[in-house]
């Protein structure tokens, strides 16, 4: 799983998942490199976890909520350590 944060925000990307995504929905890297604009080497390194999306809004608009119902992607608020 990789973990970037983003602002105030804890980003979590399971590639095994994005994967099983992706066939569940019957694409192919190619479809989703046509569909997304991302190139299907950057899609593989995402879902080998060898790199995670600098923006998930094109995973987003494909996906819907089963990026987020199928544990792919969660985001999560960071909590402050200041008290």
């Amino acid at each position: 799983m990789r973990v970037r944060v983003v602002g105030d925000q804890l980003v979590r990307l399971d590639g095994g998942r994005l994967a099983e995504l992706r066939r569940a929905h019957g694409f192919t890297l190619r479809d989703v490199e046509e569909m997304t604009g991302v190139s299907r080497m950057t899609i593989c390194n995402w879902e080998n976890e060898e790199s995670m999306p600098r923006n998930v809004a094109a995973l987003a608009l494909l996906y819907g909520d089963a990026l987020r119902a199928s544990g792919a992607l969660t985001i999560e608020p960071l909590l402050s350590r200041s008290r």
